[in-house]
């Protein structure tokens, strides 16, 4: 009895294990998003301040964010043996296709990539994979607070959070 007992919680385990050992081989497809709620408060709060054609200008840019986004779609192959390879296209200001390649490893439902674009060193992203093995998240908000730093832009700036959420193909 106690060794039955003993083998389901065994088994039983190596099921709930195997759920995050998935195998993420294979074609995937990103599509990045941001929630633009945190930018649609801060603007509404300055909005008394702003001249009309001043608020025409930021709900077009606004407007524009999303639609750039929108556009964008990031294809990765993740490939046996640790290698993957993204491919970036509507990324705004480029006519042409990105490409990216690099390594990645997975532990628990955490995926992480490591890779270069050319001309730019290499950067690693970690993304939550799902439970049920369909998505991969990857939170960027982090690299974006940074970016707006490094671009001069003021410490109260709000950077709404901005994700990328891959669907097995």
């Amino acid at each position: 009895m106690k060794f039955t007992r003993t083998v389901l919680a065994v088994s039983a385990l190596a099921l709930s294990l195997s759920a995050y050992a998935a195998d993420i081989t294979g074609k995937w497809t990103g599509k990045m998003s941001m929630d633009m709620s945190a930018l649609k408060a801060q603007f509404a709060a300055q909005a008394g301040k702003l001249k009309p054609e001043q608020k025409k200008m930021v709900e077009q840019q606004m407007a524009m964010a999303s639609t750039m986004l929108a556009a964008m779609r990031m294809n990765v192959d993740f490939q046996k043996g640790g290698k993957y390879t993204m491919t970036t296209t509507g990324t705004p200001g480029s006519q042409k296709a990105e490409s990216e390649t690099g390594t990645w490893t997975i532990k628990g439902n955490q995926v992480s990539m490591t890779g270069s674009k050319s001309g730019k060193g290499p950067r690693t992203v970690v993304g939550t994979l799902s439970s049920n093995g369909k998505t991969i998240t990857v939170d960027l908000t982090k690299e974006a607070k940074a970016q707006a730093a490094k671009s001069g832009a003021a410490k109260d700036t709000k950077v709404p959070p901005l994700t990328i959420v891959f669907t097995k193909n």
